[in-house]
């Protein structure tokens, strides 16, 4: 309601609104983010399996649906996800271009064409993706308010870097006082925001502030030991998982919820020990060094 899509989008009808973004998902009691990520990896999965399969019905059945989630991401209108499921097409589709599997590049150039047109057709979906993006400043001054959310993360991510600055860079200031921190940096520079959050909304600044760089370091090898595995195997579906869990990790604080917890323990774990990224692997100082050699 503090946002300027109302002002942007005058012609719009009402309507979108009740299935869009946050009203969309309520029903299910989950944010758009994370709801947006699960959609977005059996989008992924799907994908991945879609060479696979020799039926033509199965095929199209497959390619109904990996349409139907793609409809239902963009009018979740969760724009990191956006973002993310953007470039999975991208890839996916130099890739089925390059490997001359046709039928699965038509699929998902077709999917892509669609996804498109409809965030330019979804008046929320082009607001928080394009207008509000565009219309932000992002220049962050104390004894100010922030209203959109663009702006709201923003400033969040600057008091987030400011608390940086005056904690232990080996200790953190401790798990669990991560956003009293922040809200004393906001009453110091009279930064506030209109959802009333101190949340840094951005994992690695949450985990930087919580644990210190020691903690920064374990995280990233949570995250980067599996790719440089995956990479080596050429394991796209992990990689695709790790990066769509990684772009909402730039936005959210996706490891200190029991949604973003659950999401990723559980699928990283089957994929490290079921697909192939792990098994053939010698984990070795020496197998870091020479490319898994």
């Amino acid at each position: 309601a503090s946002s300027s899509y109302f002002d942007l989008n005058p012609a719009r009808s009402d309507a979108w609104l009740f299935f869009s973004y946050v009203s969309l998902s309520e029903g299910i009691g989950i944010h758009p983010a994370y709801l947006s990520l699960f959609l977005a990896f059996s989008v992924l999965f799907l994908i991945y399996e879609l060479p696979l399969l020799k039926t033509g019905f199965v095929r199209a059945a497959l390619c109904a649906l990996i349409l139907y989630f793609s409809i239902f991401i963009v009018f979740l209108s969760s724009r990191i996800i956006l973002l993310g499921l953007s470039v999975v097409f991208v890839a996916v589709l130099v890739r089925s271009i390059r490997t001359n599997q046709r039928s699965t590049a038509f699929a998902v150039a077709f999917v892509s064409l669609v996804f498109g047109f409809l965030i330019f057709l979804n008046p929320v979906s082009r607001y928080r993706s394009l207008q509000e993006i565009n219309s932000s400043t992002f220049e962050i001054s104390p004894h100010h308010q922030y209203t959109t959310a663009a702006q709201i993360r923003a400033s969040l991510w600057w008091l987030a870097v400011k608390s940086v600055t005056t904690s232990n860079a080996f200790f953190g200031i401790g798990t669990g006082d991560v956003e009293k921190a922040m809200e004393e940096q906001g009453k110091q520079y009279a930064i506030s925001n209109t959802i009333h959050s101190f949340d840094p909304h951005n994992q690695f600044l949450y985990t930087l502030l919580a644990n210190g760089y020691p903690g920064m370091f374990l995280l990233f090898l949570c995250l980067g030991l599996p790719a440089f595995f995956g990479w080596i195997k050429r394991d796209y579906l992990l990689l695709g998982f790790l990066f769509l869990f990684c772009s909402l990790c730039l936005t959210e604080s996706a490891l200190e919820l029991q949604k973003g917890i659950v999401f990723y323990s559980l699928f990283s774990a089957l994929f490290f020990f079921h697909l192939n990224s792990f098994q053939t692997v010698n984990l070795d100082f020496r197998s870091v060094l020479h490319g898994g050699n």
